[in-house]
C-alpha cells in the first residue's frame, strides 16, 4: 500500500468524539440511503493490506468535469498510486514517456497497464473494463489465482463499485475497493450536504452561510434576500470539483431587481456552466475578509482498523475571483491554529469513517477575519484523489516523508506547450528534473503534458524554503520552458488520446 505518514496527531477529547460518532448515527438514521447494500458492504475493505492492487481514474462520476476540455488523459496519474506489480486501467493509450519517468527516473517500478476499449463516454473506466471481453477475462482470472486483492479507484462512484461487483461474483472472490460506498462517495462530494453536516457537528458558523435550491425561482428569491446583507453572492452547483460551475453576483447588480429578473439573469449565467436543472444549486455569501484557503489531506482506514491520519495541511494558491486551484506548499500557520484546523478536521473524517469512508479525503477551508484568531469555515469536502493529494503522496513516495524537503506545487500555463510530447519536457528539462537515481534535481512532473489542447503541466518543485520553491515555479521553471519551446522547432505530432 501506499505510505501514510501522519503530521498532525490528534488526541480529541472524549465528549468531541462522542459528538462525532452521535452524529454518524443521526445521519444514519435520517437518511437510510447511508446504509450501505449487502452486496456493498461484501465489499469493504476491513484492513489495507501490501497486496496486488487494480488502480483507475475514473472521472465520470464529476459533473461537468469534462465540459470546457478534454480530462482523459488525468487517467494516467492512477500510475502515480500503483506499486510494483500492480495493474492500471485506462482507455485512452498511457503516454510511454510518462510512464517510464514515473518508473525510471521517479523509482517507482514497473507496473501493468490495461487498456479496454473505450465506451461512448470514455472516462468511464469502470465500466469499460468489463465490457471489454479480453480485459474482464485477464481480470477475472487475476482475481481467481490471488493475484488482485483490491480495487482502488479515483473515488467511490457506483460503476466502480458494480464493476468490483461483477469481478468478484466471476472469480468467486472478493475484490475489496478502497473507497467509500457509493451512496457516501455522492454525498460527501455534494457541498450542501457536507455543510449540514460541519455545522451540524461544530455549530452554525463552522461554513459559510449556505442555502440550498431546488430550482431557479427558488434560488433567484434566496439571493433577492441575501442582496439586502450581503456584499457579494454566490452561485453554485453543489456536487461539481472546485470552482467549476460558481457563479459570482455583486449585490449592488441584483438589489433592485425583481424575483423574475434575477431567474432571468440566473438562467443566462448558469448555461454557460453547464447546469441543466437537473441538479439543487447552493446559494450563499461570499467571504470577502477570507485570508487563506487550506487544504486539509487526511487517510481514512476502514472503521475499526485504525483512526484518520491528518498528514498534511497545504495552503491552496487560488486565482481569479472565483478561486480556481493553481497549486499548493505546506501551511505555515500558528500552532494554535494547526491545532484546532486538525483537530476540527480529525473530528469530521471520524464521522465520515463510521459512515463507511475508506481512502483518500481532504478538506477546503478558509480562515475569515483576524489573522491572530481567524474563524475556520469548511467549504467542502473532496471525496477523491486531488491537485494537493497526489503531489503530497508522490512527495512521501520519494522521500518517505514530504518534510523532509520544503516543497510547491503549480500549473503552469505556458503559450505553446501543448505541441510538445512529455518527453520532449524530459529532454529539455533534464539537469532540473528530480533523479532517484542519483538524488540530484528540484522539480518534478506529476501529470502528462495534455498535448494538443492545451498548454499547461503540472509541476513539483522542491527547495532549501517553501518560498524558494514556489520561486522556482514562478520564474526558473516557465523561463526554462519558454526556452525550450523557442529552441525545439520541429516537435512530435500529438499521440491520440493526449
Amino acid at each position: 500500500m501506499l505510505p501514510i505518514v501522519c503530521q498532525h496527531p490528534v488526541r480529541a477529547d472524549r465528549t468531541a468524539v462522542r459528538r462525532a460518532d452521535g452524529l454518524a448515527a443521526d445521519l444514519v438514521r435520517e437518511q437510510p440511503a447511508l446504509t450501505p447494500d449487502p452486496w456493498v458492504r461484501h465489499l469493504m475493505a476491513r484492513t489495507l493490506l501490501d497486496a496486488p492492487t487494480l488502480h483507475l481514474g475514473d472521472l465520470a462520476a464529476i459533473p461537468l468535469v469534462a465540459r470546457f476540455q478534454d480530462v482523459a488523459y488525468l487517467q494516467d496519474r492512477a500510475v502515480i498510486r500503483a506499486m510494483p506489480g500492480d495493474l492500471v486501467a485506462a482507455t485512452t493509450p498511457h503516454n510511454p514517456h510518462f510512464v517510464a519517468y514515473c518508473a525510471l527516473r521517479l523509482g517507482f517500478g514497473p507496473v501493468s497497464w490495461l487498456h479496454p476499449a473505450a465506451p461512448s463516454d470514455p472516462l468511464r473506466v469502470a465500466t469499460a473494463c468489463w465490457d471489454d471481453p479480453a480485459i474482464r477475462t485477464t481480470l477475472v482470472s487475476a482475481l481467481r489465482a490471488g493475484h488482485l486483492t483490491y480495487l482502488h479507484p479515483y473515488l467511490g462512484s457506483r460503476d466502480v463499485w458494480v464493476l468490483a461487483r461483477r469481478l468478484s461474483d466471476a472469480a468467486q472472490q472478493p475484490l475489496r475497493v478502497v473507497a467509500p460506498p457509493p451512496a457516501l462517495t455522492e454525498r460527501v462530494n455534494d457541498k450542501l450536504w457536507f455543510a449540514d453536516v460541519v455545522t451540524r457537528l461544530f455549530g452554525g458558523r463552522a461554513a459559510p452561510p449556505t442555502h440550498a435550491a431546488w430550482n431557479l425561482a427558488l434560488a433567484a428569491a434566496t439571493i433577492v434576500r441575501l442582496a439586502a446583507h450581503t456584499r457579494t453572492i454566490v452561485v453554485k452547483v453543489p456536487s461539481a470539483s472546485g470552482a467549476t460551475g460558481t457563479l459570482l453576483l455583486a449585490s449592488d447588480e441584483v438589489r433592485h431587481r425583481t424575483v423574475g429578473q434575477v431567474r432571468e439573469r440566473l438562467r443566462d449565467a448558469l448555461a454557460p456552466l453547464g447546469w441543466t436543472g437537473a441538479t439543487w444549486l447552493l446559494v450563499g455569501g461570499w467571504e470577502a475578509e477570507a485570508w487563506s484557503s487550506p487544504s486539509v489531506q487526511l487517510w481514512i482506514p476502514p472503521d475499526g482498523s485504525g483512526a484518520p491520519v491528518v498528514e498534511g495541511i497545504f495552503e491552496q494558491t487560488l486565482t481569479d475571483e472565483i478561486g480556481r486551484f493553481r497549486g499548493a506548499a505546506p501551511a505555515a500557520f500558528a500552532t494554535s491554529l494547526t491545532g484546532e484546523i486538525a483537530e476540527r478536521c480529525w473530528l469530521a473524517g471520524r464521522v465520515l469513517q463510521r459512515l463507511g469512508y475508506v481512502g483518500r479525503c481532504s478538506f477546503d477551508l478558509i480562515l475569515v477575519g483576524d489573522a491572530a484568531q481567524p474563524r475556520v469555515q469548511f467549504i467542502e469536502c473532496n471525496g477523491r484523489w486531488g491537485g494537493t493529494s497526489i503531489p503530497m503522496t508522490l512527495m512521501n513516495r520519494l522521500f518517505g516523508d514530504w518534510r523532509r524537503h520544503p516543497y510547491a506545487t503549480r500549473e503552469l500555463a505556458i503559450p505553446g506547450l501543448a505541441r510538445l510530447r512529455f518527453g520532449d519536457l524530459v529532454t529539455g528539462l533534464d539537469d532540473l528534473l528530480y533523479d532517484a537515481r542519483t538524488g540530484t534535481g528540484t522539480v518534478v512532473l506529476y501529470n502528462p503534458v495534455h498535448m494538443g489542447t492545451a498548454d499547461v503541466i503540472d509541476a513539483i518543485a522542491i527547495g532549501p524554503s517553501v518560498d524558494a520553491a514556489r520561486s522556482q515555479l514562478a520564474h526558473d521553471v516557465p523561463a526554462r520552458l519558454r526556452g525550450l519551446l523557442g529552441r525545439v522547432r520541429t516537435v512530435s505530432a500529438p499521440r491520440s488520446g493526449h
